[in-house]
């Protein structure tokens, strides 16, 4: 079809490259696991920490991300953390997690996107009002609504 772009490896590389995703959001973002979708569809986790562009860059340097994963928790090492059933390894030390809301509605379409928005926007005045959170980031969660991020 005329005008639908084409998804390769080297068009998502370079468009890694040339933007940067915002990182504003993490006070620390060397303490957060990161995972991403590979363009064959397997997820792979960091084997680095990710602290800003470059590192990311440099993390994902065999495989190209169509998808990226930002844990909640902030751990002292973020890398290689144990299976939550892995007995034999010692525990990670958890430093802070973050509060996560995911406002979906379904099915997706412009009508329930904006049903989304409107039920966003409540939660964060309610929150406001009514808890001691502190507003971090909102974004669209690529789907069919929106991530609110609290600490």
């Amino acid at each position: 079809m005329v005008g639908e772009p084409e998804w390769t490896e080297e068009v998502l590389r370079a468009a890694l490259e040339d933007h940067s995703p915002c990182f504003d959001w993490l006070e620390r973002p060397g303490r957060h696991q990161y995972r991403w979708r590979s363009f064959d569809g397997r997820w792979i986790t960091a084997r680095r920490r990710v602290k800003d562009h470059s590192s990311l860059l440099k993390a994902t340097k065999g495989s190209v991300p169509l998808d990226l994963y930002v844990s909640t928790s902030a751990w002292l090492d973020p890398i290689d953390l144990p299976r939550l059933k892995d007995s034999t390894r010692p525990h990670p030390i958890l430093l802070d997690h973050l509060v996560v809301f995911d406002i979906d509605i379904r099915p997706f379409s412009l009508k329930q996107l904006e049903s989304a928005r409107r039920a966003a926007i409540a939660l964060r005045e309610w929150i406001d009002i009514n808890t001691n959170l502190v507003l971090v980031h909102i974004a669209f969660s690529g789907g069919k609504g929106f991530h609110l991020v609290y600490s």
